[in-house]
């Protein structure tokens, strides 16, 4: 009996699924909770695809064939055959075109990025791009194409190609369908994305005309929405005033036309501003009425969100007890509509809770309820783990996204624990909520090339001592804590000082076992050190600055992070430590703090970082690996031929500016190593990725791309500049090069910015994650751009240094000491870190 249910669970989730295949291939995703019946609905659509195809063949109704085409490639695609869903999709998209069915051809177009984005084309963009030119006569298919491939740019975070297309997509639906809905929908994408790159003047401008067109066509519910978008803008440019006039107005004609929906929302936004501006007593009565209606309405999931954010509101007022009980209120509103496994909510709901009890001072009920958190959002990512080959999101995009939700609970923990005074306990919870995808990266690539499994549990605190006395390492770890979750600092806005960092948590590890805690309040936001540090470096080489006896942000930074663990770091300089940055800590340029007496750090120590403990641990296992890979010999690149970069929207590209020096750099150094270097025109990307594959040394010098004039470029986000050839742009991403096989021992990279990138809860995803990722063991960056001359020295010296017998640490220690000595700024030898093992 029971398994005639299961089969017939089966049958209606796949039913489900091949239905909404035509619509979005992660809509079956969405309704299905049960990991096991998914699986089994997919593989009874393979089991029944041709004898379903054949039926609707037969029944010559091109639509149902079509949507049966659409489900058997979305059952291939879960099973991971990407290629025959490809197939299945193209010609499922053939015949939505020859019957002119635009609704399945927009769908199929979307199905087809997803799936191409997992052969290797990120969310389609080429294929897209190849469609555009073999649709060049069919405006309407063009038109379609466009908004799928604006999408595949925003999703890539690369807004300066997604405007110009959403503004030709604007062009061609005002041609083919003027004064209509889509026109307004073209309007919203275009307007959106303006603000993606914060140009709200724009922005607005263009969501104001879409305002107007969506009333001139009578469409008062898009009109409204589009109000929505403009108030929102309008609040983000920090128009209060403007922002709460425009949802008032649109409150007023709601409650003419007694729309209790709309009337819910408008409440909402208006409280939002009020919360912005910190006027929690007007927020309060809105919030109530807001309730009112949702429990006359009896729609519990409104009655959830209105008594979560009227506990927002009491928690900003001070009244802490009333906020702990309306948000245990909402829990029990969350049972009407909860269905097992949907963890993403319970996480947050915990997430909240334990939040506010920690506050409260309910210590041992905090960590319980914060515990409950972070295992629903573990339970959440590995739901996420079973169904990822439907998303065009890669395996670690995911991983980074859920690990990012649960950062938060994870910092809370610790609060909770250190108040208990169990400081090894938050120490194990600081190490478990961090480098969490990084370190799934390098397991997967051991598991796969020793067809053994890896143990990813969390690291115990013995296990941690065993690292740093296996490493011959004194580990510094760091937590930085926040005073508000990130539920609540968001509602504030980044310019409110209460979302700023607060505190840093400090463990040392040493190599004798011996476990030491500090914690630190900060004086002002890490953040906002970390950018006074960097501007103080960049006029430190202008000219000289007076202090008027105040201390360096350098000094400032060294108070906090440094002296109150110094008396426990080793006193022989030449003893390594490795420091475990976090947070805004990843853009500290460690060698180049000074203490009170303007010691420098690169003086006192050994410095390695590395993104955790576990990190670290998996690293020297890649250098175990590497040892006996095989890989010879070095590989040297110096001053590509520049590749083009539209770095203004409007303007033609221009070439990124050669690099003599660094041409003189590879040159010097492939001679000092007894190899020929790549340059110019030879240093293609191709060239590059076949001479790091056999390598055992990789140098590259090259600029290191981040972003240009608030463009965030994410498809070039963390790239290297390589000469370009044919149709290759020239440009070696992040994801590029994570996606090698490498078996070098050491890669550095003497470019600018190479060790920056977006900072996660799981460290910083740039071009050293990518390299480590790859295989690589040790990673030598630079944290911003240095002048050709002290680089230069600094890579000779680091090389003879190795050549010497010296591990890496000590190498690049002694070639940081021996450029200081011939350029004392600190620009031309601070920004120098190698990440990973030493030896």
């Amino acid at each position: 009996m029971k398994k005639h249910l299961l089969s017939a669970k089966v049958r209606i989730i796949a039913a489900i699924a091949a239905s909404l295949a035509a619509l979005s291939p992660f809509l079956p995703v969405a309704r299905a909770q049960d990991t096991e019946a998914l699986r089994q609905a997919y593989q009874y659509m393979l089991n029944n695809f041709e004898q379903n195809l054949a039926e609707a063949r037969q029944s010559g109704n091109d639509s149902q064939v079509v949507d049966t085409l659409s489900g058997g490639a979305i059952a291939n695609q879960y099973f991971g055959n990407f290629q025959k869903a490809s197939d299945l999709l193209m010609e499922a998209l053939k015949i939505a075109r020859a019957i002119e069915d635009r609704g399945r051809e927009q769908s199929v177009l979307y199905s087809l990025a997803s799936v191409r984005s997992k052969l290797g084309d990120d969310y389609g963009i080429e294929f897209l791009e190849g469609q555009l030119e073999e649709t060049a006569r069919d405006k309407e298919s063009q038109r379609i194409i466009l908004e799928n491939l604006g999408l595949a740019y925003r999703s890539v975070g690369n807004f300066n190609k997604a405007i110009p297309v959403y503004h030709r997509n604007l062009e061609l639906t005002r041609e083919l369908e003027p004064k209509g809905e889509k026109e307004v929908w073209a309007l919203f994408h275009l307007g959106t994305t303006y603000a993606n790159i914060q140009d709200y003047d724009r922005s607005l401008e263009i969501l104001e005309e879409g305002v107007s067109l969506a009333r001139e066509i009578k469409n008062i519910d898009l009109a409204n929405t589009f109000m929505t978008w403009l108030a929102i803008g309008h609040k983000n440019k920090g128009n209060y005033p403007v922002a709460l006039g425009i949802f008032q107005e649109a409150l007023q004609l709601a409650e003419e036309k007694e729309e209790s929906e709309v009337i819910f929302a408008m409440l909402g936004n208006i409280a939002d501003i009020y919360i912005a501006q910190e006027e929690w007593q007007k927020a309060k009565p809105l919030q109530e009425r807001r309730l009112e209606i949702a429990r006359s309405n009896q729609d519990k999931i409104s009655e959830y969100i209105t008594l979560e954010a009227l506990g927002e509101v009491y928690f900003w007022s001070g009244d802490i007890e009333k906020a702990i009980e309306l948000q245990k209120e909402a829990i029990a509103a969350t049972n009407a509509f909860y269905t097992e496994g949907d963890n993403h909510l319970l996480g947050l709901v915990l997430d909240r809770l334990g939040f506010l009890l920690l506050r409260a001072g309910k210590l041992k009920e905090a960590e319980r309820t914060l515990r409950s958190a972070i295992e629903a959002y573990d339970n959440q990512r590995k739901q996420f783990s079973n169904i990822h080959n439907l998303f065009s999101m890669s395996q670690d995009d995911i991983n980074l996204s859920q690990n990012y939700a649960s950062s938060d609970s994870y910092r809370s923990l610790q609060q909770a624990l250190i108040a208990q005074n169990r400081s090894d306990e938050a120490l194990e919870a600081a190490e478990q909520g961090r480098g969490r995808a990084f370190a799934e990266l390098l397991l997967s690539r051991l598991e796969a090339e020793s067809q053994a499994e890896f143990d990813n549990e969390p690291l115990s605190l013995e296990e941690m001592k065993q690292i740093a006395r296996r490493e011959k390492t004194t580990i510094v770890q760091y937590s930085v804590l926040y005073d508000y979750n990130w539920l609540y600092r968001g509602r504030l806005g980044v310019n409110n000082p209460k979302t700023g960092q607060s505190s840093l948590y400090i463990w040392v590890i040493k190599p004798s076992g011996e476990v030491v805690f500090r914690q630190v309040r900060l004086g002002r936001p890490l953040q906002e050190l970390v950018r006074d540090a960097r501007n103080f470096i960049a006029l430190q080489a202008r000219r000289p600055i007076n202090l008027k006896g105040k201390p360096s942000p350098l000094q400032e930074i060294y108070s906090y992070a440094i002296a109150p663990i110094a008396e426990e770091l080793p006193t022989d300089p030449r003893e390594r430590v490795t420091f475990i940055p976090h947070d805004a800590l990843f853009l500290v340029p460690f060698p180049a703090l000074q203490d009170a007496n303007k010691n420098y750090l690169i003086e006192q120590h050994t410095i390695l970082t590395a993104p955790s403990i576990r990190v670290l641990d998996l690293a020297r296992q890649q250098k175990d690996r590497s040892s006996n890979s095989g890989s010879s010999g070095a590989f040297v690149v110096g001053n590509p031929t520049m590749p083009m970069l539209q770095v203004q929207l409007g303007k033609p590209p221009i070439q990124l500016a050669p690099l003599p020096g660094a041409e003189l750099e590879a040159k010097a150094i492939a001679e000092m190593l007894g190899v020929e270097p790549l340059i110019g025109s030879q240093a293609t990307k191709a060239a590059v990725v076949r001479g790091m594959r056999q390598a055992r040394l990789i140098h590259l010098a090259t600029h290191g791309l981040l972003e240009t004039k608030g463009f965030h470029l994410t498809s070039l986000l963390s790239s290297l500049a390589l000469a370009p050839a044919g149709d290759d742009d020239g440009f070696l991403t992040a994801r590029e090069i994570m996606e090698l096989d490498l078996n070098a021992e050491l890669a550095v990279l003497s470019a600018c910015d190479t060790g920056r990138g977006a900072i996660t809860g799981d460290g910083v995803v740039g071009l050293s994650r990518s390299f480590i990722a790859a295989g690589v063991p040790t990673v030598l960056v630079s944290l911003w751009a240095v002048p050709d001359a002290p680089t230069a020295t600094l890579m000779t010296q680091f090389y003879q240094a190795l050549q010497g017998g010296v591990d890496k640490a000590t190498a690049l220690r002694q070639a940081i000491l021996a450029t200081k000595q011939q350029f004392p700024e600190i620009q031309a030898w601070g920004p120098f870190t190698a990440i990973g093992v030493a030896e």
